[in-house]
């Protein structure tokens, strides 16, 4: 049975202290014909660098590349560059994959040919819960991302679409630009609510911090950048928000409404 070579990237910074977990996580999936790609992008810390060539030893699926500091948009796209499996999947440094996670990904793109893949989330650390991540139609991609950047993709489409777009190095939400474009590209997906995979919330994160810090910043960016797909899908939504206002069901709602605030 064919079983097509999966690659993990992970850009690195910094992140010794969970970077070990992270590891277990992709060498326990139920999926094993994958290799892990670590984007080493210029630690300064000498513990997590030693931290790094620990792991190296663990497994030999494991590649170890070192970059000058540039941020995580050029550490994943030269992961992508290193990677020799025709699907790729993208994990931070802190998060975990669920047992599973690799297994439905190839499922779903091979099987299914869908061209990216992605499911639920189960919060750690500072943060507990479940997150079904579900994109209800394409025109929301736009309100905010719903979809966090652990996701499986194939390769050809990645390289196809650009990559992640390196202006959002020092800014943030670099997985939701890219994910806008999958969009307004009619690249195909499915995405399942159920749990794959561990996301672990710090208060002193780059996405907690830098993400809030440059939010206006960013969807300036990404609005003027995708301006003539942000003007249709917005006007679509206004267009089905007028339509449902003309409808006998929201007249009737409204009647109500006005009948209940009297009594």
């Amino acid at each position: 049975m064919y079983k097509p070579l999966v690659s993990i990237v992970i850009p690195f910074y910094d992140l010794g202290l969970f970077i070990k977990e992270t590891i277990l996580s992709v060498l326990n999936q139920s999926y094993q014909n994958f290799e892990i790609i670590i984007i080493n992008d210029g630690s300064t810390e000498e513990e997590s660098v030693t931290i790094l060539e620990q792991i190296k030893v663990l497994d030999s699926r494991i590649k170890i590349y070192d970059q000058q500091n540039q941020g995580p948009c050029s550490a994943k796209n030269y992961g992508v560059e290193k990677a020799s499996g025709t699907i790729v999947g993208f994990l931070d440094s802190d998060n975990c994959f669920l047992p599973e996670y690799i297994d439905k990904s190839v499922f779903a793109i091979e099987n299914e040919g869908v061209d990216w893949f992605f499911g639920g989330l189960v919060y750690f650390g500072e943060k507990s819960g479940e997150k079904a991540q579900i994109l209800k139609c394409r025109e929301e991609i736009f309100i905010n991302s719903p979809i966090d950047n652990c996701f499986f993709i194939r390769k050809s489409v990645f390289n196809e679409i650009g990559g992640f777009d390196d202006h959002l190095n020092r800014l943030g939400l670099e997985d939701w630009e890219l994910i806008i474009r999958l969009i307004t590209k009619r690249k195909s997906y499915k995405n399942i609510s159920d749990p794959m995979f561990k996301y672990r919330v710090r208060s002193n994160s780059r996405s907690a911090n830098e993400a809030k810090e440059f939010q206006r910043k960013i969807k300036s960016y990404v609005y003027e950048k995708h301006s003539d797909a942000f003007i249709e899908y917005y006007s679509n939504l206004v267009f089905e928000n007028l339509k449902l206002k003309d409808s006998f069901e929201f007249k009737v709602g409204r009647i109500l409404r006005r009948i209940l605030r009297k009594k």
